[in-house]
């Protein structure tokens, strides 16, 4: 059988489009929360002789505890918090959580990646909010306002 029959519909017209990344030598990517200076070899070293080869293949034996201490310096309960596998995971967390087919999703453009792939999938509708205020569908905050209040209300 095909793995394209058995895709979920949604997924079937997702269409991501690449990125630029493996031509960006010598730039700096901000959007990937990058380090713009090399470690020294003496920091490199003390990192990984913190690490065993299990601790980089497995998940944490004390992600309780984690938790825990996490939610204890935020004054939250543990219920309160989700560690997640990166800005993917928990936006992906936060569209199955939260969104419905047809809802309005506002987002910068340029942004995420993920933003517009996500609507897709979740058959929600992106709402751009181009940082070239010529582009902006809505120039005015109030305009962006507007647009996400729900058909019903005033």
């Amino acid at each position: 059988m095909q793995v394209k029959k058995l895709l979920n519909k949604s997924l079937k017209i997702v269409n991501r489009s690449g990125h630029w990344i493996n031509q960006r030598a010598g730039y700096l990517t901000m959007e990937r929360n990058e380090r713009v200076s090399e470690f020294s070899n003496l920091i490199v070293n003390k990192i990984q002789s913190l690490f065993k080869s299990y601790d980089f293949r497995t998940y944490p034996d004390n992600i309780d505890q984690i938790y825990s201490i996490l939610a204890k310096w935020l004054k939250i309960k543990k219920n309160q918090i989700i560690l997640t596998d990166g800005a993917d995971g928990a936006l992906l967390r936060i569209f199955e959580t939260f969104s419905n087919p047809g809802d309005k999703v506002i987002f910068y453009n340029p942004s995420y990646a993920m933003y517009p792939v996500y609507c897709e999938i979740f058959k929600c509708k992106p709402l751009l909010f181009h940082l070239n205020p010529k582009e902006s569908q809505m120039k005015t905050k109030k305009g962006y306002l507007q647009k996400l209040k729900p058909k019903n209300q005033k």
